[in-house]
């Protein structure tokens, strides 16, 4: 496997995806831009914008060296936010990120809403309610 089939198959392991399509999606490319990148190679500014969509650390994209993401300051416990992500959440999160603003107001609202109305259905309240109300 080449240098470039090393760096996509990075790129699908952080971004939880299997597809091209999806990939090109996740990083704001086009397909047709990743398959010219599997023929000529991935342009080092490009690999830093992906590292960056796809929060890990650039050198371990590019060569696959050091760990996957930095570490978090010690704060009591092992893992990263992230890590306790299963894979609907983690492409949920991806897609999320890399979201026009108006998007991802817009999925702020609908799921602000849905979960007033969960907490409504089993009687609980939050925070949530009371910023909602204001």
């Amino acid at each position: 496997m080449d240098i470039t089939e090393q760096q996509f198959e990075r790129m699908f392991k952080v971004g939880n995806v299997s597809q091209y399509s999806e990939l090109a999606r996740l990083i704001g490319e086009t397909q047709s831009t990743l398959g010219s990148w599997k023929k000529r190679g991935i342009p080092d500014g490009k690999l830093y914008k992906a590292a960056e969509i796809l929060n890990c650390r650039s050198d371990w994209l590019r060569k696959g060296e050091g760990p996957m993401r930095d570490q978090p300051p010690d704060v009591g416990h092992s893992y990263t936010a992230e890590s306790s992500l299963n894979a609907e959440e983690q492409t949920l999160l991806n897609n999320y990120r890399v979201a026009d603003p108006a998007i991802k107001k817009a999925a702020q609202r609908i799921l602000e809403d849905s979960a007033i109305e969960s907490r409504r259905n089993v009687g609980g309240g939050s925070d949530l309610q009371a910023e909602k109300s204001a």
